[in-house]
């Protein structure tokens, strides 16, 4: 999508949608004295040491809106982005904690990169556009992509290509880019989780099963799985097949039980199979767990999320959001 001041910019924090405005600095290099040959050196405790190659600090996002609750979307694009760029092998990501140290105070990116010891600094803003729910953009640009790109043929050097893509819901161009990760290391799990949620997002949802099953395996103790499970569980629900898709929500309820999205989904699936009775409690359970009345209907629902193309919406019409109806969740 191609809005008139720029190219458009999605990225996903919780199901949340956010369009900002993005902006990389890269600090220069750190000087490197030269001394006589044979000459005893000492490091000066003044001196930095040098930033890794593949090393970035993502700050925290500008609210150029009025409303103060847009602070909480900007922090999320902060968070989002900062777990996807540490989710990259060999990348030295500085901790959310450590960059929200920074939050309301003049940024001097290269004083940043210096006092960090990294290479690039990822700024950002949010600004709401009148009375629209969804913050627009006003710049964006292949940012990761051009920053982290390490050397040609380099696994790294196309999922961070991959992972731009991706938080840009470019599936589409995102997809060659994960498929040639995965050539290149079969090993990295990321690469194949990332591809499933590309897939799904594409219409291809069959395919999103295999690729986050392979991502379980290769990691099966990461704390997010929880979210794989519910990827699984989506693309057999919007297949209809509801007896293989409660397993995996259920399992993500367990992974993370105070996270209200697989409440939703068993809402949805229960009510479905005909149990409208546990489906009102889930959703009942959903409605407490979120905040700001995310499940309060089925139109804020739709107006908070993100549904994918055409074809994938009416994949979620069809099942989850007619799940919900029978779960006792109102139009309005």
């Amino acid at each position: 999508m191609v809005a008139a001041a720029g190219a458009a910019v999605v990225i996903v924090v919780a199901g949340w949608l956010f369009w900002p405005a993005l902006r990389l600095t890269v600090t220069p290099p750190v000087a490197v004295h030269t001394t006589p040959e044979g000459a005893h050196t000492f490091p000066s405790v003044l001196e930095p040491p040098r930033a890794p190659r593949l090393s970035i600090v993502v700050l925290p996002f500008a609210n150029l809106s009025t409303d103060p609750e847009q602070q909480y979307f900007a922090d999320g694009i902060t968070d989002d982005l900062t777990t996807d760029l540490s989710r990259i092998a060999d990348t030295f990501v500085i901790s959310r904690n450590t960059a929200f140290t920074y939050k309301d105070k003049p940024a001097n990116a290269k004083q940043i990169g210096r006092e960090l010891g990294v290479r690039y600094v990822l700024e950002g803003s949010v600004r709401r556009l009148g009375l629209s729910s969804r913050p627009v953009i006003e710049r964006s640009e292949m940012l990761a992509a051009r920053a982290l790109i390490a050397t040609p043929g380099s696994p790294v050097a196309h999922q961070a290509k991959a992972t731009a893509l991706f938080v840009q819901r470019r599936y589409e161009e995102a997809i060659p880019e994960y498929e040639t990760v995965i050539a290149l290391d079969r090993n990295r799990w990321e690469a194949y989780s990332d591809l499933g949620i590309c897939k799904f997002w594409t219409g291809s949802v069959e395919e999103t099963i295999p690729l986050e099953e392979q991502a379980l395996r290769l990691n099966p103790r990461d704390p997010q799985n929880g979210l794989r499970y519910l990827w699984i569980g989506r693309a057999h629900l919007l297949q209809s097949r509801l007896d293989e898709a409660i397993p995996w929500f259920e399992r993500a309820r367990i992974a993370n039980p105070e996270f209200w999205l697989p409440h939703v989904y068993l809402a949805s699936v229960y009510a479905l199979t005909g149990d409208t009775k546990r489906g009102a409690s889930e959703l009942a359970e959903a409605r407490r767990l979120s905040f700001q009345d995310r499940v309060s209907s089925l139109a804020r629902l739709k107006a908070i999320g993100y549904w994918g193309e055409p074809k994938v919406r009416e994949l979620f019409e069809a099942t989850f959001f007619a799940g919900l109806r029978k779960a006792g969740m109102p139009e309005e």
